[in-house]
């Protein structure tokens, strides 16, 4: 009976072990938002749990089969705010990522990733390519008042080989989630801005990159929304042939105002973004003498600018 006892100890010990070693198994969807030094997660009868020293705590563990394969991952957020005033910056909520999966004897997880997220606020699961594995998207947010220059997003794909890969880092615009052309397919949008000579209330705002998985990529898929970017050029065109009539009219725009640059520019970085440059130079060729004489020259000489730098991409199409 004393041998039975001495064993069950040694047994209990290596299970108490296991889990401050971050290997065990998970449970039903959970989080521990509370910002302690350790939290745990169960599933199948079997617990998990993670301990860190401090000051590093737990801003959530959560569970999610990735790759649809039966069984869960378990992905834990943590942060590590110990220097002075970092307790104050309230816009990041983490900065480390673990991502747990099972062995191959099915018996407990194993790390397979630690990766530093700076300045994590939000971490999202989506299906990205509709084949019922998701992909993390980590928003990121440094701070600040524009949310375009600050906010970004790390993209992460568990493989198949069960290595969790960042397959794309995008520092700044905001991204956003959305399906664009109402296809089912969900698509990242990222934001860019065109200050050109103009204050920042009327900075021009602009889908720049639209990014979509195919084939375990994300790539770049711009090209294939003409019609979403088409929409955008039709109403800033529109927006021009109104100010250019009432110009022809006789009305006078004020120094301050730029309604004729603006929607220029508006028309020139949506072509660009929609990867058909060539409307820009034939636009240009033909309005640009009309502009000339009613912008002023700094308006008009960024817009040259503009033309000049793509004149290249354009020759080459």
């Amino acid at each position: 009976m004393r041998k039975l006892w001495i064993v069950m100890l040694v047994l209990l010990s290596a299970a108490l072990f296991s889990c401050t070693k971050e290997s065990d198994e998970i449970s039903e969807n959970k989080k521990d938002t509370t910002l302690k030094n350790s939290a745990g997660i169960t599933a199948g009868g079997m617990e998990f749990k993670v301990e860190y020293n401090t000051p590093r705590r737990v801003y959530s563990i959560d569970n999610k089969d990735l790759d649809n394969d039966g069984d869960d991952e378990i992905i834990v957020l943590s942060v590590d705010k110990d220097e002075a005033g970092d307790q104050y910056m309230d816009y990041y909520n983490f900065d480390m990522m673990q991502v747990f999966t099972m062995d191959s004897a099915r018996k407990n997880f194993v790390k397979i990733s630690t990766d530093t997220i700076d300045y994590g606020e939000e971490l999202i699961y989506e299906d990205l390519e509709k084949n019922f594995k998701y992909q993390l998207l980590v928003k990121t947010n440094t701070g600040g008042n524009d949310v375009y220059a600050s906010k970004g997003m790390f993209v992460y794909d568990l493989k198949p080989d069960n290595k969790l890969e960042m397959i794309k880092y995008m520092e700044l615009g905001d991204p956003e989630i959305k399906d664009l052309n109402s296809d089912g397919n969900k698509e990242i949008v990222v934001t860019n801005s065109y200050w050109g000579i103009m204050p920042r209330p009327d900075i021009i705002y602009y889908t720049s990159d639209i990014y979509g998985m195919e084939g375990g990529e994300l790539k770049r898929k711009n090209g294939e929304f003409k019609k979403y970017y088409d929409e955008k050029i039709d109403a800033a065109r529109k927006r021009y042939d109104d100010e250019k009539s009432r110009l022809q009219k006789g009305e006078k725009i004020k120094p301050s105002e730029y309604p004729l640059y603006a929607a220029t520019v508006e028309m020139f970085v949506n072509y660009m973004s929609a990867e058909n440059n060539p409307p820009i130079a034939a636009f240009w060729n033909s309005e640009k003498d009309f502009i000339k004489k009613n912008i002023s020259e700094e308006q008009y000489t960024d817009l040259e600018n503009f033309v000049t730098r793509i004149t290249p991409v354009v020759e080459n199409l």
